[in-house]
Order: C-alpha cells, then sequence, then structure tokens
C-alpha cells in the first residue's frame, strides 16, 4: 500500500471576513424600546421587528382572530387592541384557504372597519396554488416591495415540505426574523397544533417558531367562545380575553377571561378527573379509583390518595357502602 502524500504548503481555504465593530453593542447605547404595532392598554402585544405566533386547534377561529387582529391595526378598538401606526400597511398571506374563503375573510375585515372601498393599505395574496419556492419568495418580494408596518402568513406550515425537517424549518425561521429585521416590520405566523401530541404546535417548526416568538397567541374554543391566551410572551402579558361569531360571520368582543389562581385551577382540575371517572353514576371501589386516578391525572399513587381524601373533605364525592361516587348520586 502506498503511503498518503501531504502537501505541506497547501494553502488553507480563505474565510469571510467581518466587520466586527458592525456586531458589537457598547455600554453605554441608549436602550431603544420595541416600536408597538399593537398594544393592550399599556401592555405591548406585538411590536416591530419581531415574529409573533396564532397557535390552535384546527376551527379554533385562528382566521376569525386574525380579522379581529387586522382591524384593530386599522383602528377598530371594539377587540381591547389599539396600534400606534399611523396610515399602516397590512400585508396578508393566505396559503391554504380557497379562493372564495380568502374573498370572505377580505370581506369580514372591511364589515369590522366600515370599509366600503377598497383600501391600498390592506393587500391581501391568495398563495394556495403556488409550490413552496413561489410562496416564499412572493412574500419576501411583497415585503421589499410594499415595505408594510406587519405582515401576516395565513399558514406558516406551508412554507416548509416537513414541519420536523430541523434544518430547513430552522433556516426559515431564521429568514423570517432576517426580514423583520431587515425591513423594521412584524410577522405574524398561524400554525395548527396537533391532536396527538398534547396540543403543541406541530414538529421542529412549532419549536423554532414557538422559541423565537415575541408573543404566542394561544386559540383554545370553548362552546360557542374562543379564548385567546398569552402562552408565551417576551413583554409582560396581556389580558386573557375572548370573542364569538354572530350570526353574519363576523367576530364579537367578548370581554376579558376572568382568570384562576393556581389553586383553583388545581381544584378545578380535579373535580374534572373525578367527574370524568364517576360520572353518570358510577361506584368505585378505593383501589379501582386509585389506580383509574392515576391513570387519567399522570399522578403519583401518594398525590392521587391525597386528592381523593380532598374530594371527599369538599364535599365533591362521597362513600357509599364500600364505593366512592359524585355527590348527589344514590
Amino acid at each position: 500500500m502506498k503511503n498518503e502524500i501531504f502537501d505541506s504548503s497547501a494553502k488553507t481555504p480563505e474565510t469571510k471576513k467581518y466587520d466586527l465593530t458592525k456586531y458589537i453593542l457598547d455600554y453605554s447605547s441608549e436602550i431603544v424600546e420595541p416600536i408597538p404595532i399593537l398594544m393592550q392598554g399599556d401592555k405591548l402585544v406585538i411590536s416591530r421587528g419581531n415574529l409573533s405566533v396564532i397557535s390552535g386547534a384546527p376551527k379554533s377561529r385562528k382566521s376569525m382572530f386574525v380579522a379581529s387582529l387586522v382591524a384593530s391595526f386599522f383602528g377598530n378598538s371594539t377587540f381591547g387592541l389599539t396600534t400606534c401606526v399611523v396610515d399602516g400597511k397590512c400585508l396578508l398571506f393566505d396559503t391554504e384557504s380557497s379562493e372564495s374563503h380568502t374573498l370572505k375573510q377580505i370581506k369580514r375585515i372591511y364589515k369590522l372597519l366600515g370599509w366600503t372601498k377598497a383600501n391600498a393599505n390592506l393587500t391581501v395574496f391568495h398563495l394556495r396554488e403556488c409550490t413552496i419556492e413561489e410562496r416564499i419568495g412572493i412574500i419576501k418580494q411583497s415585503i421589499e416591495f410594499y415595505k408594510p408596518d406587519w405582515a401576516v402568513i395565513d399558514g406558516l406550515l406551508d412554507l416548509a415540505n416537513s414541519a420536523n425537517d430541523d434544518t430547513e424549518t430552522n433556516l426559515l425561521i431564521l429568514e423570517l426574523m432576517r426580514i423583520t429585521s431587515v425591513f423594521d416590520c412584524h410577522i405574524t405566523n398561524i400554525l395548527h397544533t396537533g391532536k396527538s401530541n398534547g396540543g403543541q404546535m406541530l414538529g421542529f417548526l412549532g419549536s423554532y417558531a414557538q422559541r423565537k416568538a415575541e408573543t404566542v397567541f394561544q386559540l383554545i374554543k370553548d362552546g360557542e367562545d374562543t379564548k385567546v391566551i398569552p402562552a408565551e410572551t417576551r413583554n409582560a402579558p396581556f389580558e386573557e380575553f375572548s370573542f364569538s361569531i354572530d350570526n353574519e360571520g363576523i367576530p364579537v368582543y367578548n370581554g376579558f377571561v376572568e382568570t384562576m389562581t393556581k389553586s383553583e385551577l388545581n381544584e378545578y382540575n380535579q373535580k374534572l378527573f373525578f367527574t370524568k371517572l364517576l360520572a353518570p353514576d358510577k361506584c368505585l371501589v378505593y383501589d379501582v379509583i386509585v389506580r383509574d386516578y392515576m391513570e387519567l391525572s399522570g399522578l403519583a399513587e401518594r398525590t392521587a390518595k391525597l386528592h381523593i381524601s380532598k374530594m371527599l373533605k369538599v364535599g365533591f364525592i362521597k362513600k357509599l357502602g364500600g364505593g366512592y361516587l359524585l355527590t348527589g348520586l344514590e
């Protein structure tokens, strides 16, 4: 076998030289506060140079919520949100809806604002029939051309081949971050949550989007209402609120949602678990209710027994003979 010959005189590849002074922050520099796009009272909701995410299960009315946000951006204050942007520009990119549904969204926004003729400050793009490469290219070109204050991408997943491609999704989120910085705008992204992953946003894409977002709006459908929760925020969290849909398909603001303390939430969840185990008329012996409660709640045996004792004490469940049942059931 011939010995390998190494040319010790070969030059190492040249590396790109950077102007490091461009990236150094001076201690004496003045802190510049984020420039708001939307506020709730004195609380910053979204600002220039950042990303946000609207997450929720299918049919949780994410598009309806977008309509209310866009209306707020253009001066509708009925949803408790205001803007500091004067004569602002907004781009809305719909990647997944049919043309008729996208047109309904436009008309919904116009009705909320009382607009009766086209307004050039709101531009809506229908990208359902485009390839992924075309969608990304159109979004980048549009933001560069229109220079909006705010852009909304209704269907972030449609900008990637797979939500679970680590490299592709990371590069996508980094590119969106770069765009917000270069063009001094905010980009809001809509992303579904999954049914099989505990309601988390989908894949690496959801993880990266959540990690880099200034604000994550979580939408939870509760009967006729949809609750809007600040799941993640780099600012002081806004107050939870809810909205419903009227007979004409228009979102209606319902006001702030009364939030529970941690103790109240824990007790609520415990009662919910026991209701699921014992309703409508089940009577379970002690060992079975302990076992089933552990499986349902994911808690340890000792904790399950403590919760049974607590529910007995507050009168939510009762002991009858050798079994346990909800109070009021005989």
